[in-house]
């Protein structure tokens, strides 16, 4: 079963964010994809980048997927985000940027259960992330309520929504909030600790690796390259650069072209090109599992999960 996320900037945090730097946004970013992708989630949309604004390279090649937002609140955003990741996914979490410190035990624990919203709480409180069905997906795109996304969560019938108890105070943490929460960043720096493999299939030069997936993978739900490049961040040169150079080297077709148009036509991935990212991706899940109880093996006393 596919899992994603949707992480969010809360409307109220985005001018907060402004005046403190997008330095310190970035790293709650990082805190987040580091627990979603440790939990094996990796299809992953960050709301509320404008097309052309500058983004770190480090985020550009590890599945994430920029959209802007609607600007219509915080309810019309994450349902911008769930139906991007529906198809595909039969789970989606919510997690606002502003709770960073959540682990990976809890969403591994969320991932568990059979709720149609999963709700976190600890001692009695209800936190972030939240999970949601598909089911749960439904319910929310067929809100017409008034009120925002806590309002469309509480209208779900009772029968559909699950609370389970977590040992995780991060839960409850939103930065935005202030407060003492030096502990629990210290907690997290110690987890941002991991190992880290960027594998890649290679003959003289590496051909297909994380790049490759993030690109191929807008590519074959966007039907352009162009758009799937303003999803990525990556650049139309190079993502052409990219492409050519891996149908070099391997013996078929991975990208369908279908010119024509303004935009220079469609495009979408060959059945080939399709099962060998498949095949990829299964192999790299399987290599960061591998990798992740190697580390504990031989450094687990220095960094505990």
């Amino acid at each position: 079963m596919s899992y994603g996320a949707v992480i969010a900037v809360p409307p109220s945090y985005r001018e907060e964010l402004k005046q403190r730097g997008e330095d310190e946004g970035f790293r709650y970013l990082e805190r987040i994809i580091v627990s979603l992708r440790r939990a094996g989630i990796r299809d992953l949309v960050l709301l509320g980048r404008k097309e052309g604004e500058e983004f770190p390279d480090r985020f550009k090649f590890r599945g994430l997927v920029l959209l802007p937002g609607t600007g219509a609140g915080l309810l019309e955003d994450v349902r911008e985000g769930l139906c991007y990741l529906r198809e595909r996914c039969a789970g989606v979490f919510f997690c606002p940027l502003t709770v960073p410190f959540f682990k990976t035990e809890t969403l591994e624990r969320m991932m568990e259960r059979k709720g149609s919203l999963i709700l976190p709480s600890f001692r009695g409180r209800t936190g972030h992330p939240i999970l949601f069905s598909s089911e749960a997906m439904k319910e929310i795109f067929s809100y017409h309520g008034g009120g925002g996304l806590r309002d469309a969560c509480g209208a779900l019938p009772d029968s559909l929504i699950e609370r389970i108890a977590v040992e995780d105070e991060g839960i409850l943490v939103h930065v935005s909030h202030g407060g003492d929460f030096e502990e629990l960043e210290r907690k997290s720096e110690a987890r941002l600790i991991r190992p880290e493999l960027r594998l890649r299939i290679s003959r003289e030069k590496p051909i297909f690796g994380p790049g490759m997936v993030t690109l191929l993978r807008q590519i074959e739900a966007l039907g352009s390259v162009r758009e799937a490049c303003e999803r990525t961040g990556i650049s139309y040169s190079k993502a052409w650069t990219m492409i050519h150079n891996c149908e070099r080297e391997l013996p078929f077709l991975v990208v369908e072209r279908h010119p024509g148009g303004k935009y220079g036509g469609a495009a979408s991935l060959s059945k080939r090109g399709k099962d060998f990212l498949l095949r990829y991706e299964a192999f790299s899940r399987e290599m960061d599992r591998i990798s992740e109880e190697k580390f504990q093996e031989f450094f687990g006393d220095f960094f505990p999960a």
